[in-house]
């Protein structure tokens, strides 16, 4: 059994180890799991080895607290024999426990201050990942409904119109290219006929729950074409 005694080996723990010998973190009554690469269990003792409360397949990313214990030892997914409630665990190497600061019953709450900002980093940033597709998704949705209603109506307002129903005006940067369905060249709205091919792209500036290097939004861009099926053409 290994005994954590400095502020380095209290710090990390487990973290980032599969495969691991049973770690005694003594004078700690509070205990974090992030980080952890398996489930792991824990055996809350008191100051004469006795075992007070014994927690199976504890998760990663969790805080567990025992008051009433001395300390506690962190034991790995692969260990399957646990001593009983009562039963006094023999732990040795004892002398190094006299060389540890009488002010390490703060460490959880140590770790906790160091990890907190990682963690609170983290959960922003996968809100903001998870909102910023949602969105790219949505964007997409808009430009194919546009670029369908341009190759129904040949019509730019209508458009336009499609876009504003989903963003506020202004919002959504729209441009609409238009190419010949015979040779392929680039040409205005007003010439566009039926069977030319319009495509629609849109521009939208999704807004960073948290700025990264002064950086406050990120650029979407969402591309749709669509054959004009319409005979006539409606713009001004």
């Amino acid at each position: 059994m290994r005994i954590a005694i400095s502020f380095f080996e209290r710090l990390c723990g487990c973290i980032g180890q599969k495969n691991f010998e049973p770690i005694y973190f003594p004078e700690c009554s509070s205990v974090h799991t992030v980080g952890i690469c398996q489930r792991i269990s824990l055996v809350w003792i008191d100051k004469h080895s006795r075992v007070l409360k014994v927690e199976r397949n504890i998760s990663p990313f969790r805080a567990y607290t025992n008051k009433e214990a001395f300390g506690v030892i962190e034991y790995p997914q692969s260990h399957h024999s646990f001593p009983c409630i009562g039963a006094t665990i023999d732990i040795r190497s004892m002398k190094e426990l006299k060389s540890m600061p009488a002010d390490e019953s703060g460490q959880a709450m140590v770790e906790l201050a160091l990890i907190l900002p990682v963690i609170l980093l983290l959960v922003f940033g996968f809100l903001t990942l998870a909102t910023g597709i949602t969105s790219q998704q949505r964007l997409q949705y808009v430009a194919n409904a546009a670029a369908s209603t341009g190759g129904m109506t040949n019509d730019d307002k209508k458009i336009s119109g499609i876009v504003e129903d989903f963003y506020p005006a202004g919002s959504v940067q729209v441009t609409i290219e238009n190419r010949s369905a015979q040779d392929d060249a680039i040409m205005g709205s007003l010439d566009r006929r039926y069977n030319d091919i319009i495509s629609v792209e849109l521009q939208y500036d999704f807004p960073l729950f948290v700025t990264f290097f002064d950086l406050a939004s990120l650029p979407l861009r969402a591309v749709a074409s669509s054959r004009v099926l319409c005979q006539e053409n409606l713009n001004p």
